[in-house]
């Protein structure tokens, strides 16, 4: 069954799977403390930001396409709910450890055309998108676990109290002079989360949508003001 990615694509159900295979194994990592890579040499990961630099190596690689993209949000938008549960702030330091060497250079991937700094950062959006839709829903942070997804075209709405607040921890991320990539790239991710999971009337633009709700938070304007999209 096809269902609208929220930004003019139209994708195939199974691409969301492919979103799960990073939540299980953020989950998996976090649960038992390693991740086996190589079961010829038992090779393991035992840290996430090691985990994260073993994907950006695959997503370098000739022949990588947009699997390894869509995996890693889905890694970081739950890792960042099961270690920060009352995420109450922009993640700058996890989120400089797993995307910060490519915020200058933008290396791209070029079989996907993403860029991997670009896209490591919308992880953080979608993260800070999800960690506050648990909170919504009343999910302690030891009910947390991979089970705890939220479904494409489910219907889950952010109030606007708390999709506003997602905007104010999205303008704690880093918005300096030589980058705007990682503020940007949060907002884009709560702004993209948004659309996923709302319905949206047969004829209703996914972009208008989020339009309604920031005009309907406070600080929203001048959160994005200075942001070139």
């Amino acid at each position: 069954m096809d269902f609208p990615h929220g930004i003019g694509n139209v994708w195939y159900g199974w691409f969301w799977l492919v979103h799960y295979t990073g939540a299980v194994t953020a989950d998996k990592l976090v649960t038992e403390g390693s991740l086996l890579l190589d079961g010829s040499t038992g090779e393991h990961q035992t840290d996430a930001v090691s985990f994260v630099r073993e994907i950006q190596r695959i997503q370098k690689q000739t022949w990588a396409d947009e699997m390894s993209f869509h995996a890693i949000h889905a890694f970081i938008w739950h890792y960042v709910a099961r270690t920060i549960p009352d995420l109450d702030k922009y993640p700058t330091q996890l989120a400089t450890e797993f995307c910060g060497e490519y915020v200058v250079d933008d290396f791209r991937s070029k079989p996907a055309r993403k860029s991997i700094g670009s896209e490591c950062y919308h992880g953080f959006g979608h993260a800070v998108f999800y960690s506050l839709a648990l909170r919504q829903l009343g999910v302690q942070s030891h009910e947390i676990d991979v089970r705890t997804q939220l479904r494409p075209g489910g219907g889950f709405q952010l109030s606007d109290e708390i999709f506003c607040e997602a905007y104010k921890l999205c303008a704690g991320a880093p918005n300096a002079t030589i980058t705007t990539l990682p503020r940007k790239r949060c907002i884009g991710g709560v702004r993209h989360s948004t659309k996923l999971f709302a319905i949206l009337e047969e004829d209703e633009d996914p972009t208008e949508y989020v339009a309604k709700l920031e005009e309907r938070c406070d600080v929203a304007e001048q959160i994005l003001k200075g942001l070139e999209w």
